[in-house]
């Protein structure tokens, strides 16, 4: 009996994908990967430090703690030991010293968030999974919306106009496909803009698109495939 496995499909699961399909002795014969939401806007990371001596000793090691053992992030263990090292250092600190060594403990802290934040920049898939590994609030987490777009008739026949989100932006690439059965795709020129114009279509054809948002070189899921007659 044929199995097929179903998998988000994001970086990871994309390269799991194909590793189990060249190997000879993987049960599968086929996986499916499934298109993702994604983060329209930028996702950033904050330490949300208390006020108190106690509330930011516990939340810095909240942070060093989950950092260390982050599945997306890895931290050197010298880097860790600095880090550690200055959160001893200010929960020991005397009246004189403690507003010195807060600023070498945040310092630290912010080294680490620096570190999570690059890592989320560069998979806007997971992004915001990323910055919460380590523990760090997330403060510009925009909706997670859909990845959706749209087609509509163009001006003249045998025109269809697709939009999509995402972009124009330098690091955004989009790739839009075009199917006359809803089973073979075929690659549409590929555009920098969140727009295409498809001319030369047959009126009255049944015709299907889908696309996909490509952020620094990072492919973020296959749309939902819309379906249009063309005017």
């Amino acid at each position: 009996m044929k199995k097929i496995t179903y998998l988000i499909g994001n970086r990871r699961n994309r390269r799991q994908a194909f590793k189990n399909l060249k190997s000879k002795k993987h049960s599968i014969n086929a996986i499916v990967l499934l298109a993702v939401p994604l983060p329209i806007h930028t996702v950033e990371g904050a330490i949300d430090m208390p006020n108190t001596i106690l509330g930011r000793l516990t939340r810095a090691q909240e942070i060093s703690g989950a950092c260390g053992s982050s599945t997306y992030v890895s931290v050197s263990a010298a880097k860790m030991t600095v880090v550690n090292a200055s959160i001893t250092a200010y929960k020991g600190a005397g009246t004189g010293t403690r507003p010195g060594l807060f600023r070498k403990m945040m310092n630290q802290l912010n080294m680490l968030l620096n570190l999570f934040q690059e890592a989320a920049n560069d998979d806007p898939v997971n992004s915001i999974a990323i910055l919460e590994s380590g523990k760090f609030k997330v403060v510009e987490a925009n909706v997670h919306q859909k990845h959706k777009f749209d087609a509509k008739d163009g001006v003249n026949p045998g025109e269809v106009i697709l939009t999509a989100p995402g972009g124009p932006d330098a690091r955004h690439f989009h790739e839009w496909h075009i199917s006359y059965d809803n089973v073979k795709f075929e690659l549409i020129r590929s555009t920098l803009t969140a727009t295409k114009l498809v001319e030369g279509l047959t009126s009255g054809a049944v015709v299907y698109f889908t696309h996909e948002l490509i952020v620094k070189d990072v492919p973020q899921g296959i749309s939902q495939v819309i379906k249009i007659r063309v005017k």
